[in-house]
């Protein structure tokens, strides 16, 4: 991060319209973006807003050069009678944009930061007009000024820039600041994208600054973890839990870790002692249940579920696991009560899905077809975001059962 030899070579790599093709659908995402700055005042409201209907009309067919000419007109003499507004030149880079006067609109957008020169918002919508114009350069220098003034922007500037770069975090690091909290939220953003070294790395940054959070190696134990890398993610988790030994998150992740080692033993020691320490907690019932599934003792799994479903909250989420392991055994009569007390429950949506789902499965294993259909159409429309899983599972269910 602030590195000025990287950014003399990558605006001579990416000025002009090199990568207008690729991000012209970018643009549309944040076509809205300037319209966070349409906000009513009190300099000519009335007519600004239908100057601004006007402007908006244009864009439905052919434009009307005659209208233009108008409304420019319009908007200069409004722009003598207001001159402090800042939704008057605003409204002209959208008249210029409109009419395809691109030297119109960098003069107006030039007036808006002469009137908000201290606004990140401004210089933001500036440099996603200038990706539209395929200048990535001159955009990246908005977007750093956009950063230098405030973080706003930060998540919709990285999403916009990680696109652009096709995920080259490198092309555009120069442009962060490398403070500890942005540098959370951009290790953060990278996580999320698959770019889990570059996340890394940048928690390690913050670890060297902050080296007393905990938190910071608990996300650095769940990189290594997304990685496969179990010993490493185990002994970030121990590194956060001697500064939090309280800790049940903490100390989850451990078992998981070991678990993910084949050290069944001490995943169990860790599973006993998050029951111990809080009984109503339902990560130690979990990650006990988890591991004498890896032995394969259904016997010792139910028993932590039906622990877990006495002494904690999660009656749903209890009632439905223990479901799913009468339904993998093919005992559907079994499996039925406990789907419908899931239910009964009033779970929420993402527990209800899964718990029709079970249901819908367990009456067509009790050959119920018709039923079942209705149970699993029910789960396809029982709230969004349903897993990508069992999206695709209920609609193979729904498939199997209709074309018998």
């Amino acid at each position: 991060m602030g590195n000025p030899a990287g950014r003399v070579r990558i605006r001579g790599l990416t000025e002009g319209v090199l990568f207008v093709s690729a991000i012209s659908l970018l643009v549309l995402s944040a076509a809205g973006a300037g319209a966070q700055f349409h906000r009513p005042g009190g300099e000519g409201h009335g007519e600004l807003a239908e100057v601004e209907r006007l402007i908006d009309s244009l864009g439905s067919g052919p434009v009307d050069q005659g209208a233009v000419k108008a409304l420019g007109a319009r908007l200069d003499r409004l722009a003598l009678l207001h001159p402090l507004s800042q939704r008057v030149p605003l409204l002209t880079h959208r008249l210029a944009r409109t009419a395809g006067d691109n030297a119109g609109a960098a003069l107006a957008f030039n007036r808006v930061i002469a009137a908000r020169p201290m606004d990140p918002s401004v210089y933001y919508t500036r440099g996603v007009w200038l990706v539209e114009q395929g200048r990535i350069g001159s955009a990246l220098t908005d977007f750093q000024k956009s950063l230098d003034l405030g973080r706003e922007e930060l998540i919709h500037i990285f999403t916009l820039c990680f696109r652009i770069f096709g995920g080259h975090f490198a092309s555009f690091e120069w442009i962060i600041p490398d403070d500890g909290p942005t540098m959370e939220v951009v290790a953060r953003l990278l996580a999320d994208n698959g770019l889990l070294d570059e996340s890394l790395r940048l928690y390690n940054k913050c670890i060297e600054e902050q080296p007393r959070r905990a938190d910071l190696y608990h996300l650095v134990a769940l990189g290594w973890f997304r990685q496969g890398a179990y010993e490493a993610s185990l002994a970030a988790a121990g590194q956060a839990l001697a500064l939090e030994p309280s800790s049940p998150v903490y100390l989850q992740h451990q078992g998981d870790c070991l678990l993910a080692l084949g050290r069944l033993e001490a995943a169990l020691e860790r599973g006993r002692r998050l029951v111990a320490g809080d009984p109503l907690d339902a990560r130690g019932y979990l990650l006990l249940a988890r591991c004498h599934t890896a032995a394969g003792n259904e016997r010792l799994v139910l028993q932590a579920y039906r622990e877990g479903l006495k002494h904690t909250g999660k009656k749903a989420q209890f009632h439905r696991l223990i479901g799913d392991i009468h339904l993998a055994a093919h005992r559907p009569g079994e499996a039925e009560p406990e789907y419908r007390a899931a239910l009964a429950a009033h779970p929420p949506v993402k527990e209800k899905q899964r718990a029709l789902y079970g249901l819908g499965i367990c009456l067509e294993q009790g050959g119920r077809s018709e039923e079942a259909a209705e149970v699993l159409r029910q789960a396809l429309h029982a709230g969004e975001g349903m897993l990508p899983w069992l999206d695709h599972n209920v609609s193979k269910a729904l498939e199997r059962i209709e074309t018998t």
